[in-house]
């Protein structure tokens, strides 16, 4: 506290009031008694009254105020400083007495403050002793192991609630009673001789115990001068658990080993040994230890358990591998926990997890696969309504200008042309939507028969004839014989867009028939062959062979479609055919498409017991895709009959 803080002001604002107050009496009073017999008379009562109420400061600012009046007012000669020996005297013993007032005043208020404070704090110690009173309370209440109070005449002063549950006593009638009444089965037990050793010898005691009723106890005993304090454990689950226990480790559901502190093992069941490739003669040599098993990057984590273990006697399972004996690894799951003398070591559980691995491997692979098909479903519909709207808009757009009928005869002409053109583009589009949907149902029908490969090729070429022959593209197409010797060659194109008559050499390849659907393989060809003119620029190449493989003794036909265009990273060709899918859609949005081609592409291919696949060596590298089809291994007279795809379970079935 400041010098001039409120407080003070208002202790010496009292002093000042009381010293004017004495004045004003001492000068009312002059006329009938000479004040200069008595001129401090009435100042001392002003200087009890500021130390009383102000302490020590008040006190002494009163007695120098009163010093000063009274030498002024009242000592002769008055009006006047002058002092003689006699004044001097007077004064001097008026001030000692001042300040002595003041300093027993100031004391008092000392005194009384330590007082305040001491309350203050006995208040809140009482508080504290209440809370924490209260609070044990709580915690015997709350604990799972019974507990309870006795005084020297075995009275019970406190049992909680598990205690009286084991009693089958409500407090009121047991508070009071005698310990043996309560419990007359326990005179003459084990418990009787505990207690009243612990009480007579005042020595703290833990020991186990069966009572009449059969159930088993692990009792601590406490004593104290006001008698004892009491906790015990229910072990009957306990007793029953260690039977199960040793019928868990003889079952061999999960592997269970001991192991000495040091990290040796010193026992395990079949499970573990099972688990590790190990037998009872390796644990029987100590030689396995866990600092063998465990690898040196798991090492940390088993020292970070060994010291949990010790610190709480349990350790919080956590995963690692294990080195098995032949060296490779398994992943697992352990727990541990310190037996319960610490000197024998401890138990532990280890659960192979083998299978959730590969569980949560495939699960984490499902959740990427969703993600992709999730971010593929977006683009294709973002994609879906632009390749629809850009058709209708050029429609519409041309139709528009033919109803108003203000064009002359070859601007109509085109935007019929362009109509055409774009209303073919639309019906190509919903056809490939219709496909998908009808491949995802498994509701395709398929119409087998015998025929050669090359003629849905040669129906595929045809059709894109003009497409090829506008963007000026050389197109070869070899087909190798048995000998390897060229057999088939087609050179469709010269440089300047001028269409050349197929030239054949032979017909030797008719005899290479597969089983399959003329009008869905040209599908096929179609689309392969679409993408390679659209993904290469002018002037560049196609180029087509086709050639017979064995594999597995199994005969089948080759068609590789190899272009000079734009390429595909090498990461990317492995989801190139899966559904809805666009390698790069800032590339392939410039040229236009739903992504639908190829993945129709590849289930035709399926249902035909193919598979297609393709190879890039990277951007601006080209593309090569392959598509391999059984050969047909009847007598060319035997026609199969028209069959239908049977349905397969999928993700939308």
């Amino acid at each position: 506290m400041t010098l001039f803080s409120r407080q003070t002001l208002r202790h010496y604002g009292v002093a000042l009031i009381a010293v004017a107050l004495a004045w004003v009496l001492m000068a009312l009073l002059d006329p009938w008694i000479d004040a200069t017999q008595a001129p401090f008379l009435l100042f001392f009562s002003a200087i009890l009254v500021s130390a009383w109420y102000g302490g020590f400061g008040a006190g002494l600012a009163a007695t120098v105020l009163s010093a000063g009046l009274s030498l002024y007012f009242f000592v002769p000669p008055v009006h006047s400083y002058r002092l003689n020996w006699t004044n001097c005297f007077r004064l001097s013993l008026f001030a000692l007495q001042g300040v002595f007032v003041s300093v027993l005043c100031q004391t008092q208020h000392n005194t009384r403050h330590r007082a305040e404070v001491t309350l203050r704090s006995l208040q809140a110690s009482e508080a504290s002793l209440l809370a924490a009173k209260q609070q044990t309370n709580d915690i015997l209440e709350s604990i799972t192991d019974g507990f309870f109070a006795v005084d020297q005449q075995w009275r019970f002063t406190y049992m909680n609630r598990r205690s009286l549950d084991a009693a089958g006593r409500s407090r009121e009638e047991v508070m009071g009673q005698c310990l043996w009444d309560v419990y007359p089965g326990l005179v003459g037990s084990i418990f009787e001789q505990q207690y009243r050793r612990a009480m007579t010898e005042q020595v703290p005691l833990n020991f186990e115990g069966q009572v009449v009723t059969g159930r088993w106890y692990d009792v601590h005993v406490y004593p104290s001068s006001d008698g004892l304090s009491v906790y015990f454990q229910d072990l009957s689950d306990l007793k029953r658990s260690e039977a199960r226990f040793r019928r868990i480790f003889e079952s061999n559901m999960i592997g269970i080993n001991f192991a000495a502190n040091d990290g040796r093992l010193l026992s395990a069941n079949q499970a573990y040994l099972d688990l590790l490739g190990y037998t009872q003669e390796d644990i029987l040599a100590g030689q396995l230890t866990w600092q063998v098993l465990t690898p040196p990057e798991y090492l940390p984590l088993d020292e970070q358990a060994a010291i949990e273990i010790r610190q709480t006697g349990v350790c919080t399972p956590f995963e690692k591998e294990l080195i098995r004996k032949d060296g490779s690894r398994v992943p697992v799951i352990v727990g541990a926990t310190m037996l319960e003398n610490p000197d024998e070591g401890g138990i532990c559980f280890v659960l192979d997890v083998s299978d959730r691995k590969r569980l949560e491997q495939q699960l984490r692979q499902h959740a990427a696969n969703l993600n992709q098909a999730n971010r593929a479903k977006d683009e294709f519909l973002s994609v879906l309504s632009h390749e629809l709207r850009t058709p209708l808009n050029a429609i519409l757009g041309w139709a528009k200008l033919l109803r108003q009928q203000r064009l002359d005869e070859q601007t109509s002409a085109l935007a019929l042309a362009a109509i055409e053109r774009n209303a073919a583009l639309q019906t190509r589009l919903v056809n490939d939507l219709l496909d998908i949907a009808h491949l995802l149902q498994n509701k395709l029908t398929l119409t087998i028969s015998p025929l050669a490969v090359q003629v849905p090729l040669e129906a595929a070429i045809a059709a894109l004839q003009p497409t090829i022959q506008e963007k000026r593209l050389s197109l070869s197409v070899a087909i190798v014989n048995d000998a390897g010797d060229l057999s088939y060659i087609v050179d469709s194109f010269e440089l300047d867009g001028q269409p050349l008559p197929l030239r054949r050499s032979s017909d030797s390849t008719q005899r290479w028939l597969i089983a399959g659907d003329s009008k869905r393989l040209q599908q096929v060809f179609w689309n392969l062959l679409s993408n390679a003119i659209k993904f290469t620029s002018s002037g560049g190449e196609i180029e087509i062979r086709v050639s017979k493989v064995i594999e597995a003794e199994k005969s089948y036909v080759l068609v590789q479609i190899r272009d000079t265009g734009i390429g595909i990273d090498p990461e990317l060709l492995s989801a190139m055919f899966d559904y809805f899918h666009q390698a790069d859609s800032s590339i392939t949005r410039r040229f236009g498409g739903l992504g639908l081609g190829l993945a129709i592409v590849r289930r035709l291919v399926e249902l035909h017991h193919g598979s297609v696949w393709a190879e890039s060596a990277g951007q601006g590298q080209g593309t090569t895709v392959f598509v391999k089809l059984p050969l047909l291994e009847r007598k060319p007279g035997l026609i199969p009959r028209t069959e239908q795809n049977q349905p397969q379970p999928n993700a939308s079935s």
